[in-house]
């Protein structure tokens, strides 16, 4: 087997979980579906920018899914 070229799927998803706060996005999200503030909330370390960011990613390459939910006003 010739491991001097990698394969190119490997390689990309190397790179994007490689990136800093990708695997703590990911582990908060192992425990199922979560909110924004919720993610944050758990890694508040991390810039709002900055997960904004991580998630667009995760989005383009079908890692996850965001839906957006109305929310309702109690009056």
């Amino acid at each position: 087997m010739d491991y001097s070229r990698m394969c190119p799927k490997y390689e990309s998803a190397i790179e994007l979980l490689g990136k800093k706060w990708s695997g703590l996005i990911i582990r908060v999200l192992l425990g199922g579906p979560r909110r924004f503030k919720d993610i944050k909330a758990q890694i508040p370390e991390m810039s709002d920018r900055m997960l904004t960011e991580r998630i667009r990613e995760f989005e383009e390459v079908g890692i996850m899914e965001r839906k957006y939910t109305r929310k309702l006003r109690c009056e």
